[in-house]
């Protein structure tokens, strides 16, 4: 699967540069991010609805291709490793403290963009890619493992993660200097965190993110 995904973004990628070879600009950015979960159903993932918001590294690449002086389009891939808190009860052991960890490749395919002295504003659609899932459990001795189990396939009865995730984003970004820029993004998504094959109706509990980040200039 992620050979496939690569090859998905180097395509984009070379589609990119030969459109706009001439104008675009292409930055490396990294950064943290905030990881949250939100909804009317968060008590069925974790007891009481606790969710604790978790903070992981991101990295990626940010592609601008300036249409006028004061307006492009932007277009960026990131990797991020993202984790929550919950509480859980599953019966073995009493009510407690796990994590769940997804990586996800971040798609912001075309973000219009808009300039003004120093500062960059944009907006655009989000394809999220879960590209592998685990939750920590205890077995009947107490001890913490990682259940994979909960990345599942279409062919499990259900519980599993979603395999992609599709929402919309904001960003902020206010440039340093000809090489640096300092950028807030928050990401909404749309698509529920896990996926019954058996039930029509889904979880109502959806990932967000906020991210702060730097990114560089390489030309």
């Amino acid at each position: 699967m992620i050979r496939k995904i690569t090859g998905i973004i180097a395509v984009l990628c070379n589609l990119i540069v030969a459109q706009a070879q001439d104008r675009l600009t292409l930055d490396l950015t990294a950064g943290i991010s905030r990881n949250m979960l939100s909804g009317n159903q968060l008590e069925n993932l974790s007891n009481g609805g606790v969710v604790k918001n978790g903070y992981n590294v991101i990295i990626g690449l940010s592609v601008f291709n300036p249409i006028t002086t004061s307006f492009g389009l932007k277009h960026e891939v990131f990797y991020s490793p993202t984790t929550v808190g919950l509480h859980l009860n599953d019966g073995n052991q009493p009510v407690y403290k796990s994590k769940l960890n997804r990586q996800i490749i971040q798609l912001y395919p075309l973000s219009p963009a808009f300039h003004y002295k120093n500062l960059q504003i944009s907006a655009g659609p989000y394809w999220g890619i879960v590209a592998g899932g685990a939750i920590q459990r205890k077995d009947q001795q107490g001890n913490l493992f990682k259940d994979h189990t909960i990345y599942g396939s279409s062919a499990s009865s259900g519980g599993y993660l979603h395999k992609w995730d599709l929402g919309i984003s904001g960003a902020l970004a206010y440039t340093l200097s000809s090489k640096l820029h300092i950028g807030l993004r928050y990401t909404q998504g749309f698509i529920a965190l896990t996926e019954n094959t058996a039930e029509q109706q889904q979880q109502q509990v959806y990932s967000n993110y906020t991210t702060l980040a730097v990114g560089y200039r390489l030309f």
